[in-house]
């Protein structure tokens, strides 16, 4: 799993295997503080982005889940690991003066995913249990990630990279998002045989084809559409949408949840359709939560001005505004924090009940929710990091009188 090529860059900052293991360990119990995770950013070079960091962990584990990869001990690894990076390093210096393409980012995520499998051993050995579903660590499951899948017109499923956070669609050209190509590279399964080809790519996605984007339980990503719309994709959503809209409008459709930021066109309206529900804007951003196993669709706007139907019913909202449409059309003020929360990285409840926070969290944690006895009928406000475990937002939940514990891949609820 070592790669024959890392940056030098790593030379620079002295943390030895010992330091390295306490601060995978208090990153992955939530004990680290803000400095200690700079500092393994750092050594990594990823900057502040946490969210890579840990996918790049859960994705290393799945393979390792799947490969049943595991040496016999965590410091021979470790040990092997320190003799061998500095000859790899040594390597890449000796050749990059003929190499053209920089190749730092791909070192860090190389060295990554080494340490990462040797913390998780470390963990894994005897604490951690592993669920093709979700990852059980102590009865503790692990939150969602980015993952996605992207259906073609004629009906081929590509999963999409969760290192990566989200593709871009260049009319018939599909793109992630630091450019490099979807056809390019399948890092996980396709429905069709063979993977296709990039000219492959461009004849399967063709003008005006209706693609779809979805996001299991668990997961999230994010799109830009042709027209420069961007899109948050939340857990468990499907978002349909053509590979280039057409003159006259601009139509997508969301069962699930999205956030959207639609760029302005001129004499091209923006059309979202959802259960029932259609919404008009021009240039706007805002929220639609539509999942099936909610009884109102939801719709806040953070800017501009858009239309919202249903029904025969027509209401226009105005920024700070939300909708709930059912048989009919209501509108109030809106908690705009509360709205997007999920789309900023956290997990926020504001006078909530009971099955709205389960049904929440069955959702991102990819978790059953099992009632027992009678449920409390009372409104919760409250929230946590959405990259929480879910002990953490649990124990959350619990000082305010929801009392749970796991069981396999099941959350129960009791009085």
């Amino acid at each position: 799993m070592l790669p024959s090529v890392l940056g030098s860059k790593f030379r620079r900052i002295a943390l030895n295997t010992e330091q390295i293991i306490t601060l995978f360990k208090k990153y992955l119990n939530q004990q680290a503080t803000p400095e200690e995770i700079r500092e393994l950013l750092r050594y990594f070079d990823l900057e502040d982005d946490q969210s890579t960091l840990r996918t790049l962990i859960h994705q290393e584990l799945q393979q390792l889940d799947a490969q049943n990869e595991i040496p016999a001990s965590v410091q021979e690894f470790v040990q092997h690991l320190d003799e061998t990076l500095p000859a790899a390093i040594d390597e890449y210096e000796s050749r990059k003066t003929i190499r053209k393409i920089p190749l730092l980012k791909y070192a860090a995520i190389a060295a990554l995913f080494i340490i990462a499998l040797a913390i998780a051993l470390y963990f894994f050995r005897s604490d951690f249990i592993v669920n093709r579903k979700s990852k059980l660590v102590n009865q503790d499951i692990l939150p969602g990630y980015n993952q996605a899948t992207l259906t073609l017109a004629n009906g081929k499923i590509i999963s999409l990279d969760s290192a990566q956070s989200g593709i871009i669609v260049q009319d018939e050209d599909i793109k992630y998002q630091n450019g490099e190509s979807v056809s390019g590279r399948h890092p996980g399964p396709i429905s069709a045989k063979t993977s296709p080809k990039s000219g492959e790519m461009l004849n399967q996605v063709q003008h005006d084809a209706l693609l779809q984007l979805s996001t299991p339980k668990g997961g999230q990503y994010q799109i830009i559409l042709s027209d420069g719309t961007k899109v948050w994709l939340n857990a468990a959503s499907t978002l349909k949408y053509p590979s280039r809209f057409s003159i006259s409008k601009r139509e997508v459709e969301i069962n699930g949840e999205a956030f959207f930021e639609v760029a302005k066109v001129k004499d091209q309206p923006f059309i979202v359709k959802s259960r029932g529900q259609q919404v008009d804007v021009i240039g706007t951003s805002f929220n639609i939560s539509s999942y099936e196993n909610e009884e109102s669709i939801i719709t806040t706007l953070l800017e501009g001005s858009v239309k919202v139907s249903k029904g025969g019913h027509t209401e226009f909202i105005k920024p700070g505004q939300q909708s709930m449409a059912t048989d009919k059309i209501t509108i109030n003020t809106a908690d705009i924090d509360a709205a997007v929360a999920w789309k900023n990285g956290k997990t926020y409840f504001k006078d909530a009940d009971i099955p709205t926070i389960m049904r929440t969290i069955s959702r991102w944690y990819n978790v059953d929710v099992v009632y027992k006895g009678k449920i409390k009928k009372e409104l919760f406000t409250g929230g946590i990091s959405r990259s929480s475990n879910l002990s953490s937002l649990l124990k959350i939940l619990q000082s305010g009188g929801i009392h749970s514990k796991i069981e396999d891949n099941k959350l129960i609820i009791t009085p």
